[in-house]
């Protein structure tokens, strides 16, 4: 039997954000109590529908 591999897989996409919408992010995550990386990813598809739509 092959060993199951429990590690996360590794995103597929990484974003770089400056220090102060890092933060802004994490704050919101925090009052809403969900993860970070969450609330990133649905930011990220919210602007790329914006920009989507302006094509």
């Amino acid at each position: 039997m092959r060993q199951q591999n429990s590690a996360k897989p590794k995103p597929k996409l990484q974003v770089y954000v400056s220090q102060d919408v890092a933060v802004r992010l994490r704050d919101y995550a925090s009052s809403v109590g969900v993860s970070a990386s969450f609330v990133t990813e649905m930011a990220l598809r919210t602007y790329l529908n914006m920009e989507k739509v302006k094509i």
